[in-house]
């Protein structure tokens, strides 16, 4: 599951007329719904400021996550945007998803930095698992340089993890969240 919640909103209901503010709001509600459609998620719902999507594998969910951070940076009238997403089970009620994997990505959106993505371990073992991403820039550096003497194609990631500090997150315990980019492939 992933939150994706747009940065200094609350100041911004301070500057902006209301039928401004409801006008950013329901760009940013249709554009994140659009996203999340058409790269095979599900929006669950959204909050103003916040949405909340879910897909059935780590990789669709990455891609969509990243897709929001670059849209919504390319869009001047769009303030900055943060995500944060978990890999996990989660409790599904009336089109509503609840659980441990749905608060840990709310509180990975809520220290995530600006125009950033940052995930849980899990979600990040899980593209290691799948060859979403490489395990570390290094063993990506020697997969290539190993398929290249044999003569053949290297693995190709499409995306990069590194991990932050650990920190406490409320409620959960302490965490490693992992920031979540898009792989600078060179051909």
């Amino acid at each position: 599951v992933g939150f994706a919640d747009l940065v200094g909103f609350t100041r911004l209901t301070r500057r902006m007329e209301e039928e401004e503010l409801g006008e950013l709001v329901e760009a940013f509600e249709t554009t994140a719904a659009d996203l999340v459609a058409a790269n095979g998620g599900r929006l669950i719902k959204t909050l103003g400021d916040e949405v909340l999507y879910a897909a059935d594998d780590a990789g669709t969910a990455a891609e969509i996550a990243l897709r929001l951070i670059e849209t919504m940076a390319h869009d001047e009238t769009m303030p900055e945007l943060r995500v944060g997403m978990a890999f996990g089970t989660v409790t599904t009620r009336m089109g509503d998803v609840f659980g441990t994997t749905v608060n840990l990505a709310s509180r990975l959106t809520s220290i995530a930095p600006k125009d950033a993505v940052l995930v849980d371990t899990a979600f990040a073992e899980e593209l290691i698992r799948t060859q979403d991403a490489p395990a570390s820039e290094a063993e990506a550096a020697e997969e290539a340089a190993a398929a290249e003497k044999e003569g053949e194609e290297p693995p190709v990631y499409r995306f990069a993890l590194q991990p932050m500090w650990q920190r406490p997150v409320r409620g959960l315990g302490v965490v490693e969240p992992w920031l979540l980019t898009r792989r600078d492939v060179r051909s």
